[in-house]
Parts: C-alpha cells; structure tokens; sequence
C-alpha cells in the first residue's frame, strides 16, 4: 500500500499534464501511486499519457467536472493520504516529503497545507500566503509551522482554498463525503472547510507548489469561476450554508 495516492484529474491539458506528473516523478518521497483522471478530454491527452503506462494509473470517464474527477481517483486510491496536484501546476521536488515530514510532527491533523507561488499569465509572481487577502498570523513566517485544534473558522478567515499544497487523510477525507459533484467551483473550499470539522489542520510556510495560470485559450477545469461571477457568489453562499448546517450537526452529536 502507497503511503499517498496522488490524484490529477485533467481536461484537454495535453501541453501541461506531461509537466505535472513529471514533478511528481521527481519527488524525493518515492512511496506513492500516481492516479490521472481524464475527464473526457478530446486532444491528445490519451495518447501522450500512455508514455507513462507502467508509472500512473489512468482512468478515462465521459466529461462529468473536476470534482466527479478527483472522486474517481479517491475511489481507485490506495494511499493513507491524498494529495491533489491540477493538470497544469507543479511541485517542488521535496514537496511530499515536507509534507510527511509535517505528518510526523502533528500526527493528529487529517490535514496538511503549505505556501505556494502563483505564477501569473503576464510574469508576475504571487505568494499565496503574503496574499493581503488571507492576512495570515505574522507567527507564521517563512518555514514555520502551526497546528490548528479547531480549523474551520481560520480556514474560512484566511481563504485556505487551494488543493495543489493540501494533503488529506484519506479516511478522514471519504467520511467527510468526498467532493460535491454539484460544485465545479468552490469544491476547493467546500473539501477543505468540511475536512475542518473532522480534526486539526497543519499549516506551514513553506513554498513548494508553483500554481502556473497559463496564457491560452484552452478551458480548464475551473474556468467557470471567472465566466460568471454571480453563479460563483451563489455558490459559495451555497457551501456556507451546508457547513453551517453540518456544523450544527457535530456540536449537537
């Protein structure tokens, strides 16, 4: 059994995807399966991916979203922990290995998220946690750790809604309810936020996740979130409205 099951769901990346899993093969953490989910994609992506036949695990399925993607590759893991990489972005070399290396540390936390470089279409480079929107805790500095007892209303405050540095317990993740196949936007928050509920999160200032917004044309598996702004509202309106609800639940249980 892999200690991670890495899941990359793509959608006509035939450009990128190469460049995803090749960060992944070059961790120096090696006891992982790799898991890409090919969500109907009309390019070449079939074609290239069979290049790495005896290293991934590759799953075909009619075009259903990102988040029916990525619950077809939990239901196909193996790991204790998953960790979810985008089609188009990358990962440092020590990224997984800093990543259990933070699981040994706070052995408690079903969740583990690190820092990240956006790297824009026009050049310019964002670190997502000197974002002035998270307004993160000045304690967290470049390196530094925390472990978070109750996580829900700091993920929430702090808009820790990316899954390209996040790692889940794998049985933690599917009692939670996997992803919302409804949600093509927002499941990033909605997936975190509940994982909130079940146990402590672990968060550490460590850069090792580049998230690439590329200049072209092709439509990813999240676009929908800039094409219409007030469906993106409504959807997170949505998902606040059924964490409030299961959170009323968990107190009362």
């Amino acid at each position: 059994m892999p200690k991670i099951s890495v899941i990359i769901p793509t959608f006509n990346r035939e450009r990128f995807v190469v460049k995803a899993i090749d960060s992944v093969l070059q961790q120096s953490f090696t006891d992982y399966e790799i898991i890409v989910v090919d969500d109907g994609s009309t390019d070449e992506t079939r074609n290239i991916l069979e290049t790495y036949a005896k290293k991934i695990k590759y799953i075909y399925h009619a075009n259903s979203g990102v988040s029916a993607s990525r619950n077809a590759g939990i239901r196909s893991a193996n790991g204790e922990w998953l960790a979810f990489l985008d089609s188009d972005d990358e990962w440092l070399p020590e990224y997984l290995s800093w990543q259990m290396e933070r699981a040994k540390m706070f052995p408690r936390a079903c969740t583990h998220i690190t820092n990240s470089i956006r790297f824009k279409a026009d050049g310019t480079k964002i670190d997502t946690f000197r974002d002035r929107t998270r307004k993160l805790p000045k304690k967290l500095r470049n390196g530094s750790c925390l472990l978070i007892e109750k996580p829900l209303l700091f993920v929430i405050k702090h808009n820790l809604t990316y899954l390209q540095g996040t790692i889940f317990k794998c049985e933690a993740f599917i009692d939670s309810g996997l992803f919302n196949e409804q949600l093509s936007i927002a499941e990033d928050l909605d997936a975190i936020a509940r994982m909130s509920l079940r146990g402590p999160l672990g968060i550490c200032n460590k850069t090792l996740v580049h998230i690439i917004n590329r200049n072209d044309m092709t439509e990813n598996l999240s676009s929908a979130w800039y094409s219409n702004e007030i469906a993106s509202l409504e959807t997170v309106e949505y998902v606040y409205r059924n964490l409030l609800a299961e959170d009323i639940l968990s107190l009362r249980e």
